[in-house]
């Protein structure tokens, strides 16, 4: 904006994920270097923004108008929309943190983070502290630790209530024109609230799975978003920061750099070099402080993957128990759960078997949309030319389209593919409104968002009545860690939980065994650990 009281160009959702993509990019390289605890850290991080705000004080009236015409221009359904779904994530957050994987390896690479930074080979203490995600880096930095608090997910909360703000406003916009296109927020909403790894997951736990797809749909929007013909590209800009940060969220979202050649060539520059250089900046500070950091936890820069396994370091993680892991992660994504001692059994059943023990483990929810996504490839693949008459559409489509293909067939867990899978169902679904908007009744998607509010609504009202105590609102639960004991590690005390997935915010260092499989590496936790020969 160029005055306090213009119109924003860019809605200011998208702003905000941008400058946490920038300050998650930044955490990725200061913690290889320091722990991420303590106020100390806050302080640097706020210092620039007040400079910046005493040298421009225009600058927070901006903000505020921009915060000002996101909600003053909501009718009924959009503050409905708005209302019922920051309560939704609100009753679910406070409450106690249940979930196996954020008790299990979450939480404790969160701890790790913000007391000790970066440890060489805490992966030997328990394999999973290798599979390392930049957003438990965001975790540990917004758990704002030295308040005292247990809770690990305010950061998660927060960017979900972006995400309902952002649709609460597309919602109105659709609405108040009598769109076809209101079909796809509909479709759009009913999905992410509805099946469970979606929104709930990420409220109730520190799992990036949805956030991964907030991420890469984000940079999708403001890709499509990007006018070419105009001499500035901020959209196309702020899609790199996003995507570069994005990418270290989880493997899964590696393919996403797919894009960048579209990025290039959205960006206007009289130099090819100043380009790539403006590309590859943020890209290489983020990948690499992401690799270089999962080198000193696994001895992998890829890890649980042992591809690229150049780095001959003392504390480097077991290969064959890093591919144990891999085949486990493929076993669990095809039958939905499995023991550890089971997997072997899984990863060697033909697809015929596997498959239907897959189908089985899906909820009514992802079944539909599975359904769902199956109908729209077939729809896609017989209009590719259509798609293709946006470039930018096509690309994204194209991406989507290959990235799905490559998890599903790898690790056929629909969480770790729905960042793509649900951009082809509403890019069909567009398509589709063309032929069909002239016979929708103008009242049915009226009736499909009240249905859809009352449903959140509903939930919500039940969630605080029985998972709700009045000390969450301005305390959150966090964990319920479990007990256990300590052991003295050739002069280092490790915590041993009673459960298995135990960990959670206990004391560290926190293992499963007791110097059974790994020794220290020094004196100091902070010299890592190894494994044992």
């Amino acid at each position: 904006m160029n005055h306090q009281n213009s119109t924003p160009v860019i809605d200011v959702e998208f702003s905000c994920l941008t400058g946490l993509s920038f300050i998650g990019i930044v955490l990725q390289v200061l913690c290889l270097f320091m722990p991420l605890g303590g106020w100390g850290i806050h302080l640097l991080f706020a210092l620039p923004p007040l400079l910046f705000y005493f040298s421009n004080r225009r600058l927070p009236y901006v903000f505020i108008n921009a915060l000002r015409h996101r909600f003053s221009g909501l009718n009924i359904a959009g503050w409905g929309f708005f209302i019922t779904g920051s309560l939704f994530v609100l009753a679910i957050h406070p409450w106690h943190v249940i979930n196996p994987d954020t008790t299990g390896y979450h939480a404790p690479i969160i701890e790790w983070t913000l007391q000790y930074g970066t440890v060489p080979g805490i992966a030997n203490l328990n394999g999973r502290l290798g599979l390392s995600s930049s957003w438990f880096i965001l975790s540990a930095f917004f758990k704002f630790d030295f308040t005292g608090t247990g809770a690990l997910t305010f950061i998660n909360a927060v960017v979900l209530i972006w995400c309902i703000s952002y649709t609460a406003g597309v919602l109105n916009k659709q609405l108040r024109k009598q769109s076809g296109f209101i079909v796809v927020s509909i479709i759009w909403i009913a999905f992410i609230f509805g099946i469970y790894t979606m929104i709930y997951q990420a409220a109730s736990s520190a799992s990036p799975d949805f956030i991964i797809c907030i991420f890469l749909w984000s940079a999708f929007l403001l890709l499509l978003d990007t006018d070419t013909k105009s001499e500035y590209a901020m959209e196309s800009e702020m899609a790199l920061i996003i995507l570069a940060f994005a990418v270290t969220l989880k493997i899964s979202a590696a393919a996403a750099i797919l894009l960048i050649p579209l990025i290039y060539k959205n960006i206007p520059s009289s130099s090819s070099i100043k380009k790539i250089l403006f590309i590859s900046i943020p890209l290489i500070l983020s990948l690499g402080a992401f690799l270089a950091r999962n080198v000193i936890l696994s001895g992998y820069p890829l890890f649980p993957s042992t591809m690229f396994n150049f780095f001959d370091v003392d504390w480097k993680f077991s290969p064959q128990l890093a591919e144990e892991i891999e085949i486990y992660i493929t076993a669990f994504a095809r039958a939905g759960s499995v023991e550890w001692e089971d997997y072997k059994d899984i990863s060697n059943l033909k697809f015929s078997e596997w498959s239907q023990l897959w189908w089985n483990a899906l909820t009514f929810m992802e079944k539909i949309f599975f359904f769902s996504v199956l109908v729209s490839i077939s729809y896609l693949l017989l209009n590719i030319k259509k798609i293709f008459a946006t470039k930018t559409l096509g690309w994204i489509t194209i991406v989507c389209l290959i990235s799905s293909i490559l998890w599903m067939t790898k690790v056929p867990a629909l969480r770790f593919s729905q960042a793509y899978l649900l951009p082809l169902i509403l890019i069909s679904v567009w398509l589709m409104i063309d032929r069909v908007k002239s016979i929708i009744p103008k009242k049915h998607p009226n009736i499909a968002v009240i249905i859809l509010i009352l449903f959140i609504g509903g939930y919500s009202i039940y969630r605080f009545y029985t998972f709700f105590d009045a000390v969450n609102i301005f305390r959150p639960y966090g964990t319920i860690n479990s007990p256990g004991t300590f052991r003295n590690c050739n002069g280092i005390y490790i915590f041993i939980p009673q459960n298995p997935n135990g960990c959670g915010t206990n004391p560290l260092p926190c293992a499963y065994n007791s110097c059974e499989t790994f020794e220290p590496r020094g004196s100091s936790i902070r010299d890592g650990f190894r494994s044992k020969k």
